[in-house]
């Protein structure tokens, strides 16, 4: 019997043991999930106020091939109109987007209208885009409207999301359909009115960073960003 016992002993400490950290794990989960929850609602509040948008950033390409990010500096421009629906399709055609690289080359793409366009150069010199830019626009566009239109109900259907670190003001987000990047983590500022970085991690470790700085909210947009963005279409 004690030979018995010191055999199905261990046995029952290791399945309690294990039971334990389930649920540790399970209750470490849901904590994440109600504080990602409460930030995405605390970000919403800001978003919704938000009519015209506009900053410089720093993009970081990392490769696995490669010892140093490839880096990109430019400026985006975003304004909103007020008559845009609630419906996610409704934002990118009530929407506007300016999105132009300084450094190393001046290019980027303008969306308005639900019409989008690349550009190089200058604005001045659009060309339609072609599959692979119009899913770039895609991407990056939804992305930029999803984060200042910022609807809880249908990221939390999109992907699941956790906040690692609760005194720390960022999300990561799954998602749970297949998608150009595995992950993406939102870094927010202290009092959630603005983002400051996104990082796009891709399936195979490569990422792209986007730091956003010299961010301005619901201020006039410069000429260079309101000459094109308040044509009818793109390319006028």
């Amino acid at each position: 019997m004690r030979r018995i016992a010191c055999v199905f002993l261990p046995l029952l400490l290791a399945h309690a043991l294990l039971m334990q950290c389930a649920v540790a794990a399970e209750m470490a989960s849901n904590s994440e999930t109600v504080a990602a929850a409460q930030m995405l609602h605390k970000a919403a509040q800001y978003g919704s106020q938000i009519r015209t948008l506009r900053a410089e950033f720093v993009q970081e390409k990392r490769m696995s091939l490669l010892s140093r990010p490839l880096t990109s500096n430019g400026y985006f421009c975003l304004k909103r109109r007020d008559d845009a629906t609630g419906s996610h399709g409704k934002h990118a055609l009530g929407d506007s987007l300016l999105w132009g690289y300084t450094h190393p080359l001046a290019s980027g793409f303008i969306f308005k209208n639900g019409q989008g366009a690349l550009w190089d150069g200058s604005p001045d010199n659009c060309r339609p885009a072609d599959k692979e830019g119009r899913m770039l626009m895609t991407a990056v566009l939804q992305h930029m409207i999803d984060w200042v239109r910022l609807n809880p109900a249908m990221l939390q259907s999109s992907y699941h999301i956790i906040c690692p670190d609760p005194n720390l003001p960022e999300l990561h987000l799954t998602p749970v359909r297949h998608s150009f990047f595995s992950k993406m983590e939102v870094l927010f500022s202290a009092d959630f009115s603005r983002v400051l970085r996104l990082t796009f991690v891709e399936p195979n470790g490569d990422s792209v960073r986007i730091s956003f700085k010299n961010i301005y909210i619901n201020e006039p947009l410069p000429d260079h960003c309101n000459t094109y963005l308040l044509q009818d279409t793109v390319g006028d």
